[in-house]
């Protein structure tokens, strides 16, 4: 079952998905992979989905920790998104006016089901700043 009429119209938001192809990331100093999101093409340009922020985490910024924002996102079911995967460009769909530039890394991605049949999926983002 594809996703409800009613579930649709919840999806007020249009994003961007970008997918790493350079083969393999640069590397930082600690040998952590670190690709460069901002050159990377859009892998998918104007995805529809919900964007909903959950929480927002502060360390002790005098000890230079970051703050780590936490949102979700919706995503009708067979939407293309990887764990990989890197969301920019939240927009409104209505008018195209900014939500948040981003970029979120998703740290999770999950099939939701509704009567045992794919309804939508969600993906937790996650943002240091």
């Amino acid at each position: 079952m594809a996703a409800s009429a009613n579930f649709k119209k919840l999806l007020i938001h249009v994003c961007d998905i970008r997918r790493n192809s350079t083969e393999p990331p640069p590397k930082s100093g600690s040998g952590e992979p670190t690709p460069n999101w901002s050159s990377q093409p859009a892998a998918h340009e104007d995805v529809r989905l919900r964007f909903v922020e959950k929480s927002e985490t502060i360390a002790n910024r005098a000890e230079g920790f970051p703050v780590v924002k936490r949102h979700l996102a919706l995503f009708p079911t067979g939407t293309d998104v990887l764990v990989t995967d890197v969301i920019d460009n939240v927009r409104l769909l209505a008018d195209g006016s900014v939500v948040d530039a981003g970029p979120f890394r998703i740290t999770n991605v999950y099939r939701r089901n509704a009567k045992r049949e794919g309804h939508h999926m969600s993906a937790t983002l996650e943002r240091a700043e």
